[in-house]
């Protein structure tokens, strides 16, 4: 007999280093084996991560930011995660 699994969240909710922090993203494009790629990435004071985007997925990301973006946000810049 299965049971019924918890949604898991975005992010590790119990790591307490995912506080609200100034953070920043960059996009820029890089020529790569595999073509051009838009090199997305975020730094928060706790960790730096890249994404290699082409295609789709550049599209895809785009869309989830505008409409992240058109959401009520009582402050500026990135939400990078929080405590649930």
């Amino acid at each position: 007999m299965s049971t019924a699994q918890p949604k898991a969240t975005p992010y590790d909710t119990g790591n307490t280093l995912l506080e609200e922090t100034p953070a920043q993203m960059t996009a820029v494009w890089l020529s790569t084996r595999a073509g051009y790629r838009l090199a997305v990435t975020i730094r928060t004071s706790s960790a730096t991560v890249t994404a290699m985007l082409s295609g789709p997925d550049i599209g895809n990301w785009a869309a989830l930011l505008r409409e992240a973006s058109r959401k009520d946000m009582t402050t500026g810049g990135i939400v990078v995660a929080g405590r649930g």
